[in-house]
C-alpha cells in the first residue's frame, strides 16, 4: 500500500501463470510512493509492455546504496546469456 516501508527482499506480489505462481521481491529497502491499480485488471500487460504500462509499484529508495549492485534490462539479459554457457 502507498506510504508502507518495506524491507529489501520483501515480497509484495506474486504473478500467477497457468503452470505456476511466483513471489515478487523488492530489491532495495524503500517506501511505496504509488501503486499500478489498473494491473490487476489488466495483467496481460506484464508480457505486452512489461517495462511501460505494466509497471508494479514505486518504490522511494531509503538507501541508494543498496541500488549500486541492480541490473537494467539489457545487463540482466547478458548476464542470464552469459550464465547459459
Amino acid at each position: 500500500a502507498v506510504g508502507e516501508t518495506l524491507d529489501q527482499g520483501a515480497s509484495f506480489a506474486s504473478v500467477e501463470s497457468v503452470k505456476a505462481a511466483s513471489e515478487v521481491y523488492l530489491p532495495v529497502k524503500g517506501k511505496v510512493v504509488a501503486v499500478n491499480d489498473e494491473l490487476p485488471g489488466t495483467p496481460e500487460l506484464i508480457n505486452s509492455d512489461p517495462y511501460g504500462k505494466a509497471w508494479m509499484i514505486k518504490v522511494e529508495i531509503a538507501d541508494a546504496g543498496q541500488a549500486a549492485g541492480l541490473m537494467d534490462a539489457a545487463a540482466y539479459a547478458k548476464y542470464c546469456d552469459e550464465r547459459s554457457h
